[in-house]
């Protein structure tokens, strides 16, 4: 990939995200797939006036091995958990949440959603285009996988294509890795336009 350089920060986890965001001067974000609220939390613990988007839904490219029970009470721990904060919880698939957000109205977005290729380019494509200029778009599971069907995760396939396709300098990997969260996250800048 002419022009595109990887930085990994191997000091850095996304539980630095918060804290960094705050120091760049952020107030508004999102995140797209939220399981249960707790990363979510984690960002309006820091002051950040959160969007909260998952569909909390089985379809045909997402079956939760636990059934849809389980995704409707991950939905109610997520409303517990976001209550004191006063964040927006959408419980919509992202490509019809999007449309809620205007151009260039997030100071990021931290993308966790469906981890399949086309899920993934959707999203990536769509969330950054309401990132302002110089915000940072972001997200979870930045590895290679090979594997087919339910269990792929096609992240870094899709992250790396973007950033070359939209000459973007450079990407960032945080590096550390925490027990319960054994997957690095990626970042970069919106550019200006």
């Amino acid at each position: 990939m002419t022009g595109v350089g990887k930085i990994t920060i191997p000091d850095c986890s996304r539980s630095d995200l918060p804290q960094l965001f705050v120091e760049l001067g952020f107030k508004v974000g999102a995140e797209v797939g939220v399981l249960t609220g707790n990363f979510t939390e984690e960002f309006c613990k820091a002051g950040l006036k959160m969007s909260a988007i998952d569909p909390w839904l089985m379809f045909y490219d997402y079956q939760h091995p636990r059934g849809q029970k389980r995704l409707d009470q991950q939905y109610e721990q997520t409303k517990k958990t976001l209550e004191p904060y006063g964040a927006n919880i959408i419980r919509k698939i992202s490509m019809d949440a999007v449309e809620e957000f205007p151009l260039n109205s997030l100071d990021f977005v931290y993308i966790d959603g469906n981890h399949h290729f086309r899920y993934v380019a959707e999203d990536i494509v769509e969330w950054t285009r309401r990132v302002r200029p110089g915000g940072i778009v972001c997200g979870h599971d930045f590895f290679y996988s090979t594997k087919k069907g339910e269990n792929a995760q096609q992240v870094r396939w899709v992250v790396e294509a973007y950033v070359a396709a939209h000459q973007i300098p450079t990407y960032y990997v945080l590096g550390k890795q925490k027990r319960k969260d054994k997957w690095p996250s990626w970042m970069f800048f919106k550019p200006n336009e």
